[in-house]
């Protein structure tokens, strides 16, 4: 029924429930969800980039997956009734098509959003691990574990989680903590509000940036991971486990070279503590 939103699709179902939270009546307050079911073959698209509004994304990398995506997507509709949020989720589309190099995944209202409907879409997405991976979310956590090729990763409201290789990884959320193992050469992790704890698994040089305003940094230099440290914060200490060479320190920064590295990897907190391991 909705095979002109999907270019390519190869299998589809759905089921329905529902459940009553209470609520203003400006808000929904009843909730209705169906599954849906998505298979895009990859063929030529390199990456994937998967949107939407409320709702978690996962990607994994799948070695056995072979030459296709899958998708797993819960939907909700919400609603001031029962008959009301049904009418939300059926006018809720998901659209997975590949555009040239890229599988497009997201969702949109088939008609014009009524008044007091509420929507959540999530996804679970299983792909061959050397594509790229875009996933962006406003309100959910994010997780990528198993993605060879490069990955950007962004929420509003929410954690990132990453257990990725790749060349690049870009990680970042408003209000949320990171939690991310890397092979990447070059990372940007960034949170307003938040925590972040890096392990960096790099075989050489690492670079990039690492700030957050409100919250400590945790980075471990794993293996052969090298690094030119420039480390400063407003309100915090700073420590360091390895040996430094072209060592610069005051009260609030410390800068130099840990195992050779020249590529510089700055990592800022305007509020905590700094630990380099």
């Amino acid at each position: 029924m909705m095979s002109h939103h999907v270019r390519v699709r190869i299998a589809f179902w759905t089921t329905l429930v529902w459940s009553t939270i209470a609520g203003c009546s400006k808000v929904p307050i009843v909730w209705v969800s169906r599954q849906e079911h998505h298979e895009v073959p990859v063929e030529t698209a390199t990456g994937l980039a998967a949107t939407t509004h409320n709702g978690t994304q996962t990607a994994v990398g799948v070695a056995e997956q072979g030459d296709k995506v899958v998708i797993e997507a819960n939907v909700r509709g919400g609603g001031a009734t029962l008959s009301d949020a049904r009418k939300a989720l059926e006018a809720i589309v998901v659209s997975a098509e590949r555009e040239g190099e890229t599988i497009n995944l997201g969702w949109d209202w088939k008609t014009a959003q009524k008044p007091g409907w509420g929507a959540e879409v999530a996804f679970d997405i299983k792909l061959p691990p050397r594509l790229n991976v875009k996933l962006v979310t406003h309100n959910g956590a994010v997780v990528a574990r198993g993605i060879a090729g490069e990955c950007v990763l962004e929420t509003h409201n929410g954690q990132v989680t990453a257990q990725t290789g790749g060349v690049r990884l870009d990680a970042s959320s408003h209000n949320g903590a990171l939690e991310i193992t890397t092979a990447a050469a070059d990372v940007v992790l960034e949170t307003h509000n938040g925590g972040i704890s890096a392990r960096l698994e790099t075989a050489g040089d690492v670079g990039g940036r690492i700030t957050t305003h409100n919250g400590g940094i945790v980075v471990v230099l794993a293996g052969s991971a090298a690094a030119l440290l420039d480390c400063s914060t407003s309100n915090g200490r700073i420590h360091c486990d390895h040996n430094l060479e072209q060592v610069s320190v005051n009260q609030t920064s410390l800068k130099g070279s840990v195992r050779g590295g020249t590529k510089t990897l700055r990592i800022e907190t305007s509020n905590g503590s700094i630990k380099i391991q």
